[in-house]
């Protein structure tokens, strides 16, 4: 049997030439994915939701730990053990975490995030997905030690930033893998998922410091740390039956293992056909290749991946600069602008209660609206909502503005779960191109991060009573941010919903404005009635005629996939009934049937015919010579020998059926140039070159 050695990022990958899958099998693959509603997928792909499922529980850690940072810090037993004293208040005397050690706290976890997420894109290319989450739940189990036993709080920030790695590792990781073993219909449910994990762990978060809230000893802030224990068992049970991403293995050459990871995704329905979805796998996989020149970090910043970089980093920031610190500090902010420690965590409890039906909401809305438009309304809620709260705080502290400043931010959070929170996963997960898939992520998740650590620089600066003192007018600041941040959504962030992998790729590729993503159709993806990737052609054209002049103008298109060429053109009129429309055989032909000889395509692999002027400023020699150049750009050869003689043989069957097309076609009864033989002779002023349609 024989094999194909490539080479890729340094490693040797041998693939079986055997599993050598057609471009045929990779439409029908990708149209077999497009066209799958939520139901039908649910049914095929039920063991996939399981096992993404059970991986994605381990952003319940990182959720649980964010929310548990901020928030320890309105803890009067731990104030009292790391803090210094702030003076007395009816005769107490108080304690706080100074601003300094508040923000060094809060962005040790986010220090080492980054880590974890630079390390996550190599480790995980290198040895897999199953692996790496066994070696972070296993570091991360050691970690917790450091924050169970600190007797300083230098042990605490130290221990918050080793914790810091594996959760990095757990942000992107979940996503990645949840976009890899899902089909489009599950995509965006299965990676806001990871939203609702990291909901969860807010809410138990949440619970658990509102159960202890009343304890002034030691065991206050112990056992909320100890509960982190409770995670990387049961979770590594669920790593250990899950399969690996069938991406990866098609990435490393192994495409029976590939093949045995999709069967054990999906379940044993007859009319699946594993073939074709692995074909388009490994047909998506060599598109990027070859529109990539690799797969490291630098990539991220060539060619259209850069634009698709910005995207998904944006995105991420979005969630820190829209008022997400306001949210994350909920029960230390509740308690700066006038409530109890007990009020203020039943409001942090409510907060996270809401949060997490919020999420469960997006997932009915998020198929309807689509990414762009909940982002945007998302956003513009926040810059009304954070002006209210910042309003708020003019007055003096009271009961009253306090409890309505906590509505404001139970609002923010139950509407920030139902937009940004949750779309932000899927839209992540949607940009990237597969094969950068998880640097993408761990970059935009890294900017997430040093966003993160600049807003805990500023928010206990703002919100600490012995530093700037802010209170409830430090939200002014987060509504300015939102605002920009929905000036940017309006103008840079695409609508991916619905569109496969191969589609967002092309649309990149042809520059498309994030206004017109969503309208696939009008960039030849998509015939009018949905029938994208079965090699069917979309051509709008639309027609005048006047005295002595015809003007046509058509819209060209491509396949959604990328893969296959179109229709043989005698699937669509005969070659011998073309040559008689054209040479006036066949007597007056109906207007329509000229128009559907003209309208022919030709037949080829990919792309489509990018003319740089308007097609009747164009001799025929120049049409023959542009259409070859043409083929020549989008054919690049795999094998180098066998494509060369296959391209050559295209360019001649191409220019073959171009000398048929071009022949001249009357533009009524009356036909100009038609000897008495029946052979046509070219008229300037009363012939259409019919170079329409993709090759």
């Amino acid at each position: 049997m024989d094999n194909i050695v490539s080479q890729e990022g340094g490693q040797i990958h041998e693939t079986n030439k055997a599993l050598d899958y057609s471009r045929s099998e990779a439409r029908a693959g990708a149209e077999a994915e497009r066209s799958m509603n939520f139901w039908t997928a649910v049914r095929l792909y039920r063991k996939a939701i399981l096992y993404s499922c059970c991986i994605s529980l381990a952003v319940i850690m990182e959720g649980y730990d964010t929310y548990l940072i901020g928030n320890l810090y309105g803890m009067p037993a731990f104030a009292k053990r790391y803090g210094v004293s702030a003076g007395f208040v009816d005769g107490v005397e108080t304690f706080q975490i100074s601003a300094a050690w508040q923000s060094a706290l809060s962005n040790g976890n986010q220090i080492g995030s980054i880590i974890g997420l630079m390390v996550h894109g190599i480790i995980t290319e290198w040895i897999g997905f199953k692996k790496t989450m066994f070696v972070s739940l296993a570091a991360l189990s050691a970690f917790i030690c450091l924050l169970f036993f600190a007797q300083r709080v230098e042990m605490i920030l130290v221990g918050y930033i080793l914790c810091g790695i594996p959760w990095g590792i757990f942000q992107t990781l979940t996503v990645s893998y949840a976009a890899d073993v899902t089909p489009v219909a599950l995509r965006p449910y299965l990676t806001s998922y990871v939203n609702l994990c990291w909901t969860i762990g807010q809410l138990i978060c949440a619970g658990c410091l509102r159960g202890v809230s009343s304890n002034t000893t030691e065991w206050s802030y112990r056992i909320p740390y100890a509960v982190q224990w409770v995670w990387p068992i049961p979770i590594a049970l669920g790593v250990y039956f899950s399969p690996e991403s069938p991406w990866w293995l098609v990435r490393q050459g192994q495409l029976e293992k590939a093949k045995a990871a999709i069967l054990q995704l999906t379940s044993g329905d007859p009319d699946y056909k594993v073939d074709e979805t692995l074909a388009m796998m490994v047909h998506t996989n060599q598109l990027e290749i070859e529109q990539n020149s690799g797969s490291s970090f630098l990539d991220c910043f060539k060619g259209t991946d850069l634009r698709r970089t910005e995207i998904a980093c944006i995105v991420f920031l979005l969630q820190t600069s829209s008022g997400g610190p306001m949210s994350g500090w909920a029960t230390y902010f509740m308690q700066q602008v006038g409530l109890s420690v007990e009020d203020a965590f039943s409001i942090g409890l409510a907060q996270a209660a809401l949060g997490f039906v919020g999420t469960v909401l997006a997932w009915f809305i998020m198929a309807r609206v689509g990414r762009r438009r909940l982002y945007l309304l998302g956003q513009l809620f926040f810059v009304i909502d954070m002006a209210a709260i910042g309003g708020l705080g003019i007055p003096k502290i009271s009961s009253s503005t306090g409890w309505a400043t906590g509505a404001l931010l139970i609002l923010f959070n139950f509407v920030y779960a139902m937009t940004l929170g949750p779309v932000c996963y899927s839209i992540i997960s949607d940009i990237p191109s597969t094969r950068l898939r998880m640097k993408t992520i761990a970059l935009s998740r890294n900017l997430y991060n040093v966003g993160g650590i600049v807003a805990n620089v500023i928010q206990p600066q703002m919100l600490n009573p012995t530093a700037w003192n802010l209170a409830g007018k430090a939200a002014f600041v987060w509504s300015v941010l939102a605002l920009i941040g929905l000036v940017w959504t309006f103008f840079r962030l695409p609508e991916s919903k619905g569109l496969t992998t191969a589609e967002i790729d092309i649309l990149f590729d042809r520059k498309i404005s994030a206004r017109k993503f969503r309208k696939a159709q009008e960039f030849g993806l998509r015939s009018d009635d949905d029938d994208a990737c079965r090699g069917t052609p979309h051509d709008e054209a639309h027609n005048s005629t006047t005295e002595g002049q015809q003007t046509t103008n058509t819209e060209h298109s491509t396949e959604a996939t990328g893969y296959t060429g179109t229709q043989s053109r005698s699937n669509e009129v005969g070659d011998t009934e073309v040559q008689q429309h054209r040479r006036g055989e066949a007597g007056t032909a109906p207007a329509q049937e000229i128009e559907a000889a003209r309208a022919v395509p030709f037949s080829g692999s990919t792309g489509r015919f990018e003319l740089a002027r308007p097609v009747g400023s164009y001799t025929p020699d120049e049409l023959l010579t542009a259409s070859a150049e043409e083929l020549d750009r989008y054919e690049r050869p795999i094998e180098e020998a066998e494509q060369e003689r296959q391209r050559q043989a295209r360019i001649e069957a191409l220019l073959d059926r171009a000398r048929a097309v071009l022949a001249p076609v009357p533009t009524s009864g009356h036909r100009p140039g038609v000897t008495e033989a029946g052979d046509s002779e070219p008229d300037s002023e009363h012939t259409g070159y019919g170079l329409v349609g993709p090759y």
